[in-house]
């Protein structure tokens, strides 16, 4: 795993805190910056030079319906997903955390938390007893209870002497028997036993600064947004008496002996392709094939490819489907047993009648996070084959890098159908002529009604509540097909962009197969494969180190497109 520097964490978790703030807006879930978080955007307009988190809080009630409601409303491929005392039972804090799942975090002194990663803190803010004298038993009650709790989770006693260290001892060999979720929930059911509307004080009572939390109930009655960092976040609007509070004269800084940090961690990136095959040793590391450098970053793109693959060939060994490498594929299998070392895909090819019959038991078989991308699968995607896609990638092409269209743009690789075309050389030209009508207009519509309309158009909205059909899509597949009932010399792959047809007599692939080397895999080609890249590529035995033809792809093999989109909608870097 690589490790994360402080700089990075701290882009992590501001990435984090601005999709809490908008799933909070969204969702009407009060919330306000907190502790050092809210000091450092009063004083510096963004981190306290020498502090490493966020805190945030929210009054019980809201605070209930974000640790409860966040992972429910989030993709399931999402990055971020809270952990807290109610869904993990290692869990031993009593708040919850906002966590980034690609990373992973360790805390020294701390009991290991299996999902922990680079994280942001939310606090509940619960009521305080009216009565000052219940107040006090309330105040006494959290501090016996935080004594067991910290008892069973801080590992080290190293620092501590005499009958303070005896004593922690002594708690953790009490009560360690217990969950360590136990003591946490306990002191959530305590402090909720106030209620926080109408009580005249509140406090983060369960964790932080023990009476010092103590404010007035009215405390989140307004808000206000400060400036952290590079972003507007909520605060709430008497910020000053909850700073005063909790740090006294919070503006003058404290000597420099003080400034440092009050945490003690290590974070790295979890590293861990979303893939279902296992990789032959050292496949990923970075190596030189004919003169071109293939990065470890290819390499764990062709991988998740490779895992699409097998994916396909089960499918078709499954329901007896014929099909073969095709193009750069094909190409890279006989000349380099494997990828062409610049390329980026995979693409294979059928006849449309096993095309047809793939689509109909992919759609059912497979699962999550492979997914078959057709127009029929998935609305306005439009694409003139099918696609493989892995769900929890980002294989974004250059043509719909700046578009905001919201179909599948997980890594893929390409099935293309090859249909019947006419044997006299006019009734094609004919043909393509009408299908190039039809290409345009069917791009025109997908562009118009997926893209150009903005997000927040009345118009937009109303006909996103349709189930409008491409129809000039379904007329081109129709078109397409047109001679398949007719027996042909020649068939073409003109579905997917019929301007750039290549054509094939049916004898190329009508005289059998063998299977060749791709990479650890086997694929099968046509047994007169020389003459198909003949045909496609002309001397292909000679070649020059060149580019994919896919150009500009937008890669990332361990975040989903989902969350790509989300940034780029939001104008944030994407992290």
């Amino acid at each position: 795993m690589k490790q994360i520097d402080i700089e990075e964490i701290r882009k992590i978790q501001v990435s984090i805190l601005s999709y809490v703030h908008d799933f909070c807006k969204k969702n009407y879930i009060r919330y306000s910056l907190s502790g050092g978080t809210l000091l450092g955007a009063v004083r510096h307009k963004g981190y306290i030079p020498w502090d490493d988190d966020i805190d945030i809080m929210m009054p019980r009630p809201d605070y209930e319906r974000f640790v409860n409601e966040f992972n429910e409303n989030t993709p399931e491929d999402f990055s971020l997903k809270v952990i807290s005392s109610y869904n993990d039972s290692q869990f031993f804090q009593p708040f919850a955390k906002v966590v980034n799942t690609k990373t992973f975090l360790k805390e020294t002194y701390k009991r290991p938390v299996a999902q922990m990663g680079v994280y942001i803190d939310v606090f509940p803010i619960d009521g305080l007893p009216n009565d000052e004298q219940k107040r006090e038993k309330y105040w006494n009650f959290i501090a016996r209870q935080k004594n067991i709790s910290t008892a069973v989770y801080e590992n080290d006693t190293s620092k501590e002497k005499g009958i303070k260290k005896a004593a922690r001892k002594f708690l953790y060999l009490m009560f360690s028997f217990r969950k360590a979720n136990f003591y946490a929930n306990k002191l959530h059911r305590y402090g909720k036993k106030n209620n926080f509307e109408g009580s005249k004080y509140i406090a983060n009572s369960i964790f932080g600064y023990h009476k010092k939390e103590t404010m007035p109930g009215n405390l989140f009655d307004s808000f206000v947004e400060l400036d952290f960092e590079d972003r507007k976040f909520m605060a709430v609007a008497d910020w000053n008496t909850y700073l005063a509070n909790l740090f006294g004269d919070y503006m003058k800084l404290p000597p420099v002996e003080q400034q440092v940090s009050k945490h003690d961690f290590e974070a790295w990136w979890r590293k861990k392709l979303p893939i279902n095959i296992d990789l032959p040793e050292n496949f990923l590391d970075e190596e030189i094939r004919c003169g071109y450098t293939v990065t470890k970053e290819q390499k764990e793109l062709w991988a998740v490819e490779l895992d699409l693959l097998v994916q396909v060939q089960k499918i078709c060994e499954k329901h007896d489907i014929k099909y073969f490498a095709y193009a750069g594929t094909l190409l890279g299998a006989v000349r380099h047993k494997g990828y062409i070392p610049w390329d980026d895909d995979i693409d294979i090819m059928m006849t449309r009648e096993n095309y047809i019959k793939f689509c109909k038991f992919a759609e059912k078989e497979l699962k999550y996070p492979y997914f078959l991308q057709t127009e029929k699968t998935d609305p306005s995607s439009i694409l003139g084959l099918a696609k493989i896609r892995n769900s929890k990638t980002t294989g974004i092409l250059k043509a719909h890098k700046n578009r905001n269209f919201k179909f599948n743009q997980g890594i893929f690789i390409d099935i293309f159908p090859l249909d019947n075309i006419p044997d006299r050389e006019e009734d094609f030209y004919k043909l393509k002529k009408n299908l190039m009508k039809l290409y345009s207009k069917f791009h025109i519509f997908r562009n118009r009604f997926h893209c150009d309309l903005n997000e927040n158009s009345v118009i937009k909205k109303l006909l996103l509540k349709i189930p409008v059909k491409n129809f000039y899509y379904f007329k081109y597949e129709r078109e397409c097909q047109k001679y398949n009932k007719i027996q042909t010399i020649k068939f073409a792959e003109i579905f997917h962009n019929p301007k750039t047809t290549a054509v094939f007599e049916r004898r190329l692939f009508e005289s059998g197969e063998i299977e060749l080397d791709f990479e650890f895999l086997k694929i099968p080609v046509p047994s007169k494969y020389n003459e198909v890249l003949t045909v496609h590529f002309g001397n292909w035995k000679e070649y020059i180190i060149g580019t994919s033809v896919h150009g500009e792809l937008i890669i990332d093999t361990n975040k989903s497109y989902k969350e790509y989109i989300f940034d780029k909608i939001n104008g944030r870097r994407c992290t």
